[in-house]
């Protein structure tokens, strides 16, 4: 039931409408347990459950790569990297048909040098699917977790719109 309220959405308006759809659902699912006194125990459960959902959905905003695509320093820039298709991106905004968008996965330590990631590294999902190949030496947002040989990082660039799967469930 997650997967029905955990849209793909590109822009800030959708997510605001999202946090406003749900806290008018809240808001009234708790008036409708306050005039009913027996269904109270229940239905404060099922306030919870709805609130849970709907929060799941606001930060569920997940884009599917429909590629290979070419990942850029800016709209029509140097190549950075090339994520592989079917991997999950985050949208941060749209700037005239080219999304900025960022990823998260996983690269070997010695793939990183003076907070870049290297040419010829790639970055894998923890089950070591590879996920992004690095073109040109690409500066890392942050670093998210630290293993014994791996680093979990954040890295951004811009890419066309084409490049992002429409209409998909993150």
């Amino acid at each position: 039931m997650l997967a029905f309220f955990c849209k793909s959405s590109k822009s800030f308006k959708y997510q605001i409408f999202d946090l406003f759809l749900g806290f008018v659902l809240l808001l009234g699912m708790y008036i409708y347990t306050l005039s009913n006194l027996t269904l109270k125990t229940m239905g404060m459960k099922y306030l919870i459950g709805v609130f849970l959902m709907i929060i799941l959905s606001s930060i569920c905003n997940a884009e599917i790569i429909d590629g290979p695509a070419n990942i850029r320093t800016q709209p029509e820039g140097e190549i950075l990297f090339s994520i592989e298709d079917g991997a999950y991106t985050n949208v941060v905004r749209l700037e005239n048909d080219w999304y900025m968008i960022n990823i998260c996965a996983w690269v070997e330590i010695v793939n990183i040098e003076n907070n870049k990631l290297i040419i010829g590294s790639f970055l894998t999902t923890i089950t070591n699917r590879k996920v992004c190949s690095i073109i040109n030496p690409t500066e890392i947002d942050r670093i998210l977790n630290v293993s014994e040989n791996k680093a979990r990082v954040q890295i951004s660039g811009y890419t066309f719109k084409s490049n992002l799967r429409e209409n998909e469930i993150c």
